[in-house]
């Protein structure tokens, strides 16, 4: 009806309402959503699996469990990283270590060491045959049967992989606990993203994840083979979706939209077929970005996205319109713009000097006195 008041304030209000929902999502480079830096304590990266048929299983319903790399053989585990597989700067010399500052010296043998650690695990894994890069394969024809299992083959050895999920899994838990919400997700692809700075600077390569599902661990039963408790991936029930940070990020500043994945009536998008409309999109719209097939399973706060999509008026039912609240309608302003100063260039917002208040019973607000 032309004086239904919700269907008043949705087009009155629409466009405050968008920029109030804008300013929830925070488009900095400080965001996790747009600069995943894959932080060593708090994520788990997922090696040698075909992402888009994890995808398929954990949104259907399906549980992971994670698979280490064995143990070496006793009679190597003493044997030394041949120097050849180290990285450059891996193994610095003793006497040169003795004239650096301590806190240098501490911080290159750190360095040493982790790059020790990280040659052996290419090591095994590499006589495990075993593909340690974390840029997967895209979906092909006659998927082995490593990729339809369910388990999520990693490249860290038992000790170490139990260590980094019981870590994962106590943060996860903690933070529900704390806010309410569960930031665990395993995010499906990354955008490799940069933006211009200034003339003559470098451009900083960012990765943005693409797809989020969120996932609860579980701790389960102690392996007897490993002497390892297993933990148990699974979807939380909560909706999975695309980056809608990221989306408005392409749109506002760099003027393209990054689609969502198509649900068709019979049959939903493939992610590897959306990954391919996004490598085609970005290979027009911004072709020095890249897509990167990563599988990672991280902490990301949704907390204030969470508040962008409940002020999406999109989302809520015809029977229970969101400016059908006269409450929301009065804190946005229904009979007034939002904005302040565009409210002064339309004199509609008048100013009234408290000095020049009439005297009397209430006539004046109280106001603040200072404290002795």
């Amino acid at each position: 009806a032309p004086d239904d008041p919700a269907g008043r304030a949705a087009r009155e209000l629409g466009p405050a309402l968008e920029r109030i929902r804008k300013r929830l999502l925070d488009l900095s480079g400080r965001n996790p959503l747009l600069s995943y830096r894959h932080p060593k304590a708090s994520c788990l990266r997922i090696v040698d699996e075909v992402p888009a048929e994890v995808f398929e299983r954990i949104v259907g319903g399906k549980s992971f469990t994670f698979e280490p790399l064995s143990d070496p053989p006793p009679e190597t585990v003493r044997a030394r990283v041949p120097r050849a597989s180290l990285p450059a700067g891996a193994g610095a010399d003793d006497g040169q270590l003795l004239l650096l500052d301590p806190r240098e010296r501490a911080r290159v043998e750190r360095k040493a060491s982790q790059e020790r650690r990280d040659a052996r695990r290419l090591q095994r894994a590499a006589e495990l045959e075993i593909a340690p890069e974390y840029d997967l394969p895209a979906e092909v024809e006659g998927v082995a049967a490593q990729h339809r299992d369910a388990r999520l083959q990693t490249l860290l050895f038992p000790e170490e992989l139990e260590e980094q999920l019981r870590k994962l899994t106590r943060t996860a838990n903690t933070i529900i606990e704390e806010t309410g919400a569960n930031q665990l997700h395993l995010l499906f692809g990354f955008v490799e993203w940069s933006e211009a700075g200034y003339a003559g600077a470098e451009r900083t390569s960012r990765l943005a994840p693409l797809v989020l599902v969120p996932v609860a661990l579980e701790r389960g039963t102690l392996d007897p083979d490993t002497r390892r408790y297993r933990y148990t991936l699974k979807q939380t029930g909560e909706d999975w979706s695309v980056n809608v940070t990221l989306q408005e990020k392409c749109r506002s500043e760099f003027g393209f939209e990054l689609p969502d994945i198509d649900a068709g009536e019979e049959q939903d998008e493939t992610l590897e077929h959306y990954f391919r409309r996004v490598e085609a999109l970005l290979a027009k719209a911004q072709p020095e970005w890249a897509l990167r097939r990563y599988l990672t399973l991280g902490l990301v706060s949704f907390g204030k996205v969470l508040m962008w999509r409940d002020l999406d008026p999109s989302t809520w039912p015809s029977s229970r319109p969101l400016f059908g609240s006269a409450p929301l309608r009065s804190l946005i302003g229904a009979e007034r713009p939002v904005d302040a100063d565009e409210a002064a260039e339309r004199g509609v917002c008048t100013e009234y000097p408290l000095d020049d208040v009439p005297e009397g019973p209430g006539a004046k607000p109280p106001t603040i006195i200072d404290a002795d």
